[in-house]
């Protein structure tokens, strides 16, 4: 089995596939900032460069752990753009396994892992996400953790270490080309947004595939749903099994970039201007208003008339 990481520079990859309309579609990529839907987004901090930036955690089973300290409030109008990119040789070669990277976000004692998959019962691709009941950042580390990768083949190596994730809580990618395979020997490059907002609950997250397999994307799942309401650590798995993988990111291609977010100015909506009310066509049992003046008129001269009487 080959395990390892490299630093190799990549050309950045398009952007995602026009097919796909929504606010977590566009990719600032660690831009300055980039307008979308009425918002304007605007870089913070620097960016975090995922090979130079995440050390090893430890390793079991062949299995890496990298990762670090990483924070995402759901209490804040803003947005986390994760982009990792790796090659691939080797994989889906026969009945072997195939190399697994696996990408982890975990908060509130829950851990989202994504990336490809594979399973001993013939389910297997290129893109998921997934939810686990427990922090991913202690897997696979020397002294027994359990292993929280999307790949239950290890399951009979590692016996109780595996991790199970919470039955029917995943979101497989959805697109075009071979998704629902191994992956092929190639570049890959998978895209993360989280979006969050202030003061409500629609903060949401999405996964997206590009490479040889094709395009694809999960479903927007609202955080909410699942129970949590921040993370405090990102990080990834790599496996090599079957084939080898090659991790990617030198300072350009893979890393974390965070953005606030405002809106455009000049797209607010117009004031609506103070309109002259409509009177309605009146009920010909109701008076018109000019019928009320000569009544109080008849009125008065009745009186008048009334009074002139009695003093006689």
């Amino acid at each position: 089995m080959k395990l390892k990481t490299a630093i190799t520079l990549f050309a950045l990859f398009g952007g995602t596939t026009g097919t796909m309309a929504g606010i977590l579609d566009k990719f600032g990529g660690g831009g300055s900032s980039f307008d979308l839907d009425g918002y304007t987004y605007k870089k913070t901090g620097n960016n975090i460069y995922i090979t130079s930036a995440f050390p090893s955690k430890g390793s079991n089973l062949g299995i890496g752990n990298y990762g670090m300290s990483y924070n995402i409030s759901t209490d804040e109008d803003a947005r986390h753009e994760i982009i990792v990119r790796f090659t691939t040789s080797e994989g889906g070669i026969g009945n072997s396994n195939q190399p697994i990277l696996n990408f982890y976000l975990d908060g509130n004692g829950k851990s989202l892992l994504l990336g490809n998959y594979y399973s001993t019962s013939g389910d297997f691709g290129v893109a998921r996400m997934t939810l686990f009941n427990g922090d991913a950042s202690t897997g696979s580390q020397r002294g027994g953790s359990p292993t929280f990768i999307l790949n239950n083949k290890y399951s009979s190596t590692a016996g109780a270490n595996y991790q199970t994730p919470v039955s029917g809580q995943h979101w497989t990618a959805t697109g075009s080309g071979d998704l629902k395979t191994k992956i092929k020997d190639g570049s890959h490059c998978y895209k993360i947004v989280v979006e969050t907002y202030k003061g409500n609950t629609n903060d949401k997250i999405a996964l997206y595939y590009e490479g040889p397999n094709g395009n694809a994307k999960t479903n927007e799942i609202a955080l909410s749903t699942l129970g949590i309401t921040s993370f405090d650590s990102i990080g990834y798995f790599l496996a090599g099994e079957g084939g080898s993988v090659v991790l990617d990111g030198a300072g350009t291609t893979s890393g974390i970039y965070k953005y606030s977010r405002v809106v455009t100015p000049g797209t607010e909506p117009e004031p609506e201007l103070p309109t002259e009310p409509v009177i309605p066509p009146g009920d010909p049992s109701v008076p018109e208003p000019s019928a009320f003046g000569l009544l109080a008129g008849l009125g008065a001269i009745a009186l008048a008339v009334s009074r002139r009487r009695r003093s006689r």
